[in-house]
């Protein structure tokens, strides 16, 4: 296939951290591949930063007056770009500013990819209605557990059939840290560890105190267990390690079981509620049943003891699992090995691709 063949598909990417240089370095690696099983090349028009503002290519430099802002130029139908490759840092309690700018490209008719939860937790029903209003798509497999297949286990693994419930380890830094309190590490410890390799981050609250779980919980059920109406992140009970005593992961070890940080979604007709803390085995722990939302699903985190039978204690460091129960396929688990930032990338990069074979 020559250059002139390819169909060249322009990036606007919000954001240029860790995760948009690892893609921009993926993109150029597999460049030739990609060109010769999808017929696309991947081209980099903009790129925009909060300390550096917005650099658009330079054979477009003239318009960059009409563009004070990159909402602006994501809004503009006639601004160099195809796809919005959506990973700026944002607000887990409402998304911002990540969710304006997927508002205004999905608006201009562009195609959104994202790595951001937040967004598509607290704002999925809205952008999905703006993507149905111009027929654009929005994907978002790095928003869920980088390169784990979520998108497709509703696609190709799961294509008939509800899926009745998942349970999943779904953020590696907590599962590090509880890991190291397993060997008898103080929580203080485990964190301080954790920040020494790099997995958490300056203020680790989010990750500790389950907040990112909830995300990731709230767009798993929204994507697998397919609700009458959209669950929200409020609807979530959310435990994180708050509730974990410094003794109590390393005395379930002697028990033969680990402390997990779980996530957990259903079916409300599947059985009855699960707990969203199942409190230390021996100790006069709380359980409680998820609360408000759709009657149809509902969905919790918090830390459970898991016996070693249980596949999802044995996913230990910085891997994650997502576990799911459905009705024609029975019980299936997918587990990520310690992903490192690349993982991330190449989860944008799968999006792209399927962006790409769906349009053919």
């Amino acid at each position: 296939m020559t250059h002139q063949d390819l169909r060249t598909r322009r990036l606007a990417l919000a954001g240029h951290g860790a995760v948009a240089r690892a893609l921009s370095t993926l993109l150029e690696r597999a460049a030739p591949e990609l060109a010769a099983r999808y017929g696309v090349a991947y081209l980099v028009t903009a790129v925009a930063t909060r300390t550096r503002g917005l650099a658009v290519d330079a054979a477009d430099a003239t318009a960059w007056a009409a563009w004070p802002d990159l909402t602006s130029f994501l809004a503009d139908p006639d601004a160099p770009y195809d796809v919005l490759v959506e990973v700026t840092t944002q607000s887990p309690a409402d998304g911002e500013p990540a969710a304006s700018h997927m508002r205004a490209a999905l608006g201009s008719g562009r195609d959104v990819v994202t790595a951001n939860k937040a967004p598509i937790a607290w704002h999925e029903a809205e952008l999905r209605g703006i993507a149905e209003r111009t027929g654009t798509r929005l994907r978002y497999e790095a928003a869920l557990m980088d390169c784990l297949p979520t998108h497709a286990i509703r696609e190709s693994i799961v294509p008939v059939g509800r899926v009745h419930s998942f349970a999943g380890i779904v953020n590696a830094t907590s599962n590090a840290v509880l890991s190291a309190m397993a060997e008898g590490r103080s929580a203080a410890e485990a964190l301080a560890d954790a920040r020494r390799m790099g997995l958490a981050e300056a203020d680790p609250r989010n990750d500790l105190e389950g907040h990112d779980a909830a995300l990731k919980a709230t767009i798993l059920a929204n994507l697998l267990l397919e609700p009458r109406e959209l669950l929200r992140p409020d609807a979530v009970v959310r435990h994180g390690l708050e509730a974990v005593p410094d003794e109590w992961p390393a005395e379930a070890v002697r028990r033969g079981a680990r402390v997990r940080l779980v996530a957990r979604g259903e079916r409300a007709a599947s059985g009855p509620a699960g707990s969203g803390f199942a409190g230390p085995t021996g100790r006069s722990g709380e359980t409680r049943t998820p609360g408000a939302g759709p009657v149809d699903v509902r969905a919790w985190v918090g830390p459970e003891e898991l016996q070693l039978a249980d596949p999802l204690a044995l996913v230990a460091g910085t891997s994650m699992a997502l576990r799911i129960e459905s009705e024609h396929g029975g019980r299936l688990q997918f587990t990520l090995l310690d992903a490192p930032v690349e993982e991330t990338a190449y989860a944008i990069l799968m999006d792209l691709v399927a962006l790409e074979r769906r349009r053919d």
